[in-house]
């Protein structure tokens, strides 16, 4: 294995012992053990990224029981920027977690979401085919929809900002999935190469534009797609934790 490879071999394994150490780990060792992956997490995918955006080739394939193409994870440079940034913001804050998170903050679902958000985040730049890129956004969003709803049972408002937030996020991923759909369809496979060679300016070409403009521009929160938000972040600053 290579750097590359065996750097997003790594992160997967560190994401996955995250996730047990934050579930098992008891709590007066939680968050500096769980912390501690967390960050390790981190640095894995910022040795990665910047291998990758410095023009290291290497890829994870993972098959599947399913009679599609396996998944595939293999960061160009561009992805390896991605990685790297996201990669070095994860890492801080999993640090400044270490000392910092207090009550619903350090529970055990916290700090098993915190490993599920991050490791989703980092091996989305990875993804070179439809399914891998959609798995790993769901997983990215399942893990920061928990971590938004961590603080529900002492605080009714993060009951209605996590729906919000959920509502929006869903939304978002069914445009990307029609947008995707529509190059799927007219390429016939799932691979980004592949979907590269659908014909500029013909229909399915703008169609999927449109659909996933919405998708990720839902999920950035561009205007005029960035109305729900204002509400939610009120929400979220009401129920921030007491010191």
């Amino acid at each position: 294995m290579n750097v590359v490879q065996s750097g997003l071999v790594l992160q997967a394994l560190l994401a996955l012992a995250a996730v047990a150490t934050g579930l098992l780990c008891p709590v007066s060792w939680r968050s500096r053990a769980t912390g501690a992956l967390c960050a390790l997490l981190g640095v894995a995918g910022i040795v990665t990224g910047a291998a990758a955006l410095g023009g290291a080739n290497g890829a994870l394939t993972i098959p599947l029981a399913l009679p599609i193409d396996p998944l595939v994870l293999s960061p160009d440079r561009l992805g390896g920027l991605f990685m790297l940034v996201v990669s070095a913001v994860g890492a801080l804050v999993s640090l400044f977690g270490i000392g910092s998170a207090r009550g619903a903050e350090a529970s055990r679902t916290s700090w098993a979401a915190m490993a599920v958000f991050l490791g989703g985040m980092q091996l989305v730049p990875a993804a070179t085919d439809v399914v891998s890129f959609l798995l790993l956004w769901e997983i990215m969003t399942l893990g920061s929809t928990v971590l938004l709803l961590a603080d529900h049972a002492s605080r009714s408002t993060v009951y209605s900002a996590a729906i919000w937030y959920s509502a929006m996020s869903q939304l978002s991923f069914f445009f990307v999935l029609a947008g995707f759909g529509v190059l799927v369809a007219a390429t016939g496979g799932t691979g980004f190469q592949t979907l590269a060679t659908v014909q500029e300016g013909s229909w399915p070409a703008n169609l999927a534009f449109v659909l996933l403009l919405l998708g990720f521009g839902g999920k950035a929160e561009l205007v005029p797609l960035h109305v729900w938000v204002p509400g939610c972040f009120r929400r979220r600053r009401a129920m921030s934790p007491r010191r």
